[in-house]
């Protein structure tokens, strides 16, 4: 730019400004408006200060108390970490240990604790059967990493914790939402160790072409409120995942640890990296082929799952019709997605006669 053009910007620039500021209607109306502007900015600040102030205060005298109630009482025999590589995972092992073939329990994405969303079906299935609830990574009483979420990695560890646990299968594989893409691989890659897969409303490859996914920014940002405690000051912001505290079988101490692992996992590295990697996981999934395998599934109205409850059955019943066998059956509830905490002895009857069939190769 030539200082001749240079000068001739700043002249214009400084004629807006005269005009702006000018002792006119329009001039007094247009600094009436900036001030409400600036203003407006300032006082969003100090209170963006403020909750964070509030929430690390808060946070910080909650998290001793959360730490106190977790590591004793009933928490004591639901941990049981078993390494993996670097990492932490924890398992809880419960049930008949005469009876087989084990049943697994994969959690949905974001549950906060997969043993207490769980415990109301474990509870009326132990009885009868072995069962491991698995706490992936970011979940529960697991570690938090930066480690890749693709679905051959959560298989490969999922299956380390199950063999350093002394189970080679084979499996019955209990899959809540997104842990369905988990399942389906897991009869992909090794179809002998799959007995069958129990379907609590699980995802499936299709539906992720249909369900809307958080950017990472979003994810990102719902964990930055997690960091600095303003989640606690808006605990309605979790509560959508506490459907275990809402209609499950939990004592007032085991809601208390519940929502004390809400705050300590929402939006862990690992959630927001397997949300990332969702898309990608399912379209990997596909591109193989949906496998043959006995499905059970138990299908929700599609509340919380982001899509109608037509368009939600409509992919069940796909599902069903691409990747189930003759021994394969599904059961609709009028219930939202969370479907085992909501018709808790309804499922646990269904699983006992299935896997009864199942045990006598029906």
């Amino acid at each position: 730019m030539t200082p001749a053009a240079a000068g001739d910007r700043s002249k214009s620039q400084l004629s807006v400004l005269v005009w702006i500021f000018r002792d006119t209607p329009e001039g007094r109306g247009m600094v009436f408006l900036l001030t409400v502007i600036v203003w407006s900015l300032v006082l969003t600040c100090i209170l963006g200060v403020c909750l964070v102030i509030a929430g690390s205060i808060v946070d910080g005298l909650s998290q001793a108390k959360d730490n106190a109630l977790l590591a004793g009482g009933k928490n004591l025999q639901y941990t049981n970490r078993v390494s993996v590589g670097t990492a932490m995972v924890n398992a809880y092992v419960t049930g008949n240990t005469e009876q087989g073939p084990v049943l697994v329990l994969l959690s949905g994405s974001g549950t906060p604790s997969p043993i207490y969303d769980f415990q109301s079906l474990v509870e009326r299935l132990r009885l009868k059967h072995p069962l491991v609830v698995m706490e992936r990574l970011g979940y529960g009483f697991s570690d938090h990493t930066q480690l890749s979420r693709d679905v051959n990695t959560v298989l490969e560890q999922d299956r380390s914790v199950l063999a350093s646990l002394g189970y080679l299968g084979p499996y019955i594989l209990v899959a809540h939402s997104m842990a369905g893409l988990e399942a389906l691989h897991w009869s992909q890659q090794y179809p002998e160790e799959v007995v069958g897969i129990i379907g609590l409303d699980m995802a499936c490859p299709e539906a992720y072409s249909r369900i809307n996914i958080p950017p990472r920014w979003v994810t990102t940002c719902a964990a930055a409120l997690r960091r600095c405690g303003v989640l606690r000051l808006f605990p309605s912001l979790v509560s959508h995942q506490l459907d275990a505290a809402k209609a499950g079988a939990l004592t007032d101490n085991d809601k208390a640890s519940y929502l004390a692992l809400c705050y300590r996992n929402f939006m862990s590295s690992d959630v927001r990296n397997e949300i990332a990697f969702a898309r990608q996981n399912a379209g990997y999934i596909d591109s193989i082929g949906l496998p043959r395998v006995k499905l059970r599934l138990f299908v929700s109205n599609g509340k919380g799952t982001g899509l109608p409850k037509e368009d939600w059955r409509q992919l069940q019943s796909n599902l069903l019709k691409k990747t189930g066998n003759n021994s394969s059956s599904m059961t609709i509830f009028n219930v939202p997605h969370y479907i085992h905490d909501y018709e808790t002895v309804q499922i646990a009857q269904h699983i006992d006669e299935t896997v009864s069939h199942w045990r006598q190769g029906v």
